[in-house]
């Protein structure tokens, strides 16, 4: 049996010896993560006008919007950002914060948060399904994980 062929050793410029080319293999199965793979969160906007309970003219959206922007700055919102993936009480606390920067969004913070749980506020990438059949009908192992 020959020896496994190991990756060549790199420089900071790439390998340092010329190596054959790695043979390519069809893959077993692949992992993809729900959320910014398969699926994404619907605009912010739509989420906005759904959680609050009037009405939201543009010129008020906007500045909801640049609200939101700047709360990604606040020092509050970034230590609350750091772990956000090591629990769900963590995920929970890194988004609610970041959507009580926005003063008008304080009251709404929790139910903002409980749109990221809901299904009927995310949307498939158009290329998702035919991806998965693809995969699927060579008898690729799909699973689908999520960070939160």
């Amino acid at each position: 049996m020959p020896a496994p062929q190991l990756p060549p050793v790199c420089g900071p410029e790439g390998p340092i010896r010329a190596a054959a080319p790695m043979p390519v293999t069809a893959p077993g199965a692949v992992l993809f993560d729900f959320s910014g793979t398969l699926f994404q969160i619907a605009p912010y906007a739509d989420r906005i006008r759904a959680a609050l309970p009037d009405p939201v003219d543009e010129p008020t959206m906007d500045a909801i919007l640049t609200a939101l922007e700047k709360g990604l700055a606040d020092p509050a919102v970034i230590v609350a950002q750091h772990a956000r993936d090591v629990s769900p009480e963590a995920h929970r606390h890194a988004f609610t914060t970041w959507y009580a920067s926005a003063q008008a969004l304080a009251p709404h913070a929790g139910t903002l948060y409980e749109q990221l749980r809901s299904p009927e506020h995310w949307l498939p990438y158009a290329d998702a399904e035919r991806t998965l059949a693809a995969l699927a009908s060579r008898g690729v192992a799909l699973g689908i994980g999520n960070s939160a």
